[in-house]
């Protein structure tokens, strides 16, 4: 189907992180039939956040948008294209067990957003300041935004990358549940309700940066100087050591310590997600363990504790004209470096599609950019877009969710060759075959290629479009 002068559609994205701005670049500079405005709730863009990792062909799509030679200066040299070092620290006597396959590099939140915001499209619209608070979406009319400062706004769609802590998703799912109960369907009412608010896994972090001078001077032959390292331990803790500081003068150290049994409670998930804690409080929960990590932690000055929180397998990201993307739609674990909203690679049209593994997040962008980019976009027919992308992308996604969690428990040896050999005992052979496990789990990034994705999107697309009746094309 050829379309010569696509309608000109109002596109709305909340949220101005990471997957919503890569998203809003991408719509603007290959969509100018779509105007494209970002409504982000605070007063500018901050540095909130953690670092983010990056897998290499990740990286490799950032040249197409021009940003590799901006990020280059806010990346760890001494850490780049490092491969992560598996250790059992729980001992007297640490134990090395294993090396990552793909390397991951890193780059702080702040940096990233602003390489992406260097030269973003003159057409680009951001508002900042404008928080929602609901909106209304109804069959046939453009969605309505409604906003804390009293100010009301019109789109064709709305495009929600507002965390995890969504509103959009929160209001979707409550009218979603509200329907159920009409139509007399209690327990498909009760499962959209689940989906309103995140969970907690039973995870909380520590998050601390230690001079990396300092760390030298202590222990000069630290093995967390010049490479990422994770120390794990039974059931206690997954420590993380990598470096996402924009002048490579810091050691990022992130603490994650579980509780499985306290695994998908609402308990942690109200009020604030941050505080901070004491280093004694800390090293606590840290008694028999090698120096390697004792040393570490008691370099920490007030570490920050974090909650990790968690969405639930959403039965849907869509509705109506309204669609979710990024945290939004499926927040999940640290443990595969691929939730964090990277919006990457979405610069390419939708038919110069180019082969690129991705993080979820990344993938969201790209298939969305690549489908409302298409000259067949209308109000009409944006409906069906996002159904076509919702069907592509929400089985992939969900998957990662869930081999976050699965490598987690790796982490933890909750789970594995590890998870009934006590701790501190040294079986070589049985870490091996966990660090083999931990390996599989990671085997989708250098597998999965987004180009199949987006091309599937857009076929699939185009053959419902074909398959609607003449009255279906004329509503």
């Amino acid at each position: 189907m050829t379309v010569s002068n696509p309608q000109r559609l109002r596109v709305a994205i909340v949220g101005g992180g990471i997957a919503g701005l890569t998203l809003a670049i991408a719509l603007s500079r290959n969509a100018p039939h779509l105007d494209v405005v970002v409504y982000e709730a605070t007063s500018t863009f901050g540095a909130v956040g953690a670092g983010i990792g990056m897998w290499p062909r990740v990286w490799d799509a950032l040249k197409g948008l021009g940003l590799c030679d901006t990020l280059d200066l806010h990346v760890d040299t001494s850490c780049s294209d490092a491969r992560f070092h598996y250790r059992k620290s729980d001992q007297c006597d640490g134990i090395p067990f294993g090396v990552s396959e793909m390397p991951l590099r890193s780059i702080h939140r702040a940096d990233f957003l602003d390489a992406l915001l260097k030269s973003p499209p003159v057409s680009l619209k951001i508002l900042f300041s404008k928080r929602l608070t609901r909106y209304t979406d109804i069959d046939g009319e453009q969605v309505t935004l409604y906003f804390t400062d009293g100010s009301i706004e019109t789109c064709d769609v709305l495009l929600a990358a507002d965390g995890i802590k969504s509103s959009v998703r929160q209001q979707m799912y409550h009218s979603l549940s509200l329907s159920a109960i009409v139509l007399d369907k209690p327990k498909e009412s009760e499962i959209f309700h689940r989906c309103q608010q995140p969970t907690w896994t039973g995870q909380v972090a520590y998050r601390a940066m230690i001079p990396r001078r300092e760390l030298q001077q202590r222990h000069p032959s630290h093995p967390s100087l010049h490479t990422p390292c994770i120390y794990s331990g039974k059931h206690k803790v997954r420590h993380i050591v990598d470096d996402f500081s924009s002048d490579s003068q810091m050691v990022n150290v992130v603490v994650l310590m579980s509780r499985p049994t306290m695994q998908d409670t609402s308990q942690a998930t109200s009020g604030h997600s941050s505080t901070h804690t004491s280093t004694a409080e800390l090293l606590r929960h840290f008694s028999g363990w090698e120096s390697l990590v004792i040393d570490l932690l008691q370099m920490l000055k007030m570490p920050s504790r974090w909650v990790i929180n968690t969405i639930e397998s959403l039965p849907t990201y869509v509705s109506g004209r309204v669609g979710l993307l990024g945290d939004a739609a499926h927040a999940m674990t640290p443990h595969q470096a691929s939730g964090a909203g990277q919006g990457i690679e979405v610069c390419q049209k939708s038919v110069e599609i180019k082969p690129v593994s991705y993080s979820p997040s990344d993938q969201d962008a790209f298939v969305l950019s690549s489908l409302l980019s298409l000259p067949e976009i209308s109000s009409r027919t944006l409906p069906l877009a996002l159904k076509v992308y919702d069907e592509i992308r929400r089985p992939f996604s969900q998957d990662i969710l869930h081999k976050s969690v699965e490598t987690g428990r790796l982490y933890f040896m909750q789970t594995g060759t590890m998870a009934e050999i006590p701790t501190g005992t040294p079986l070589r052979k049985a870490l091996q075959k966990q660090a083999d496990d931990i390996r599989g789990t990671f085997k989708w990034t250098n597998e999965r290629d987004i180009s199949q994705s987006a091309q599937l999107a857009v076929d699939l697309f185009r053959k419902r479009l074909h398959q609607q009746t003449p009255l279906e094309r004329d509503l």
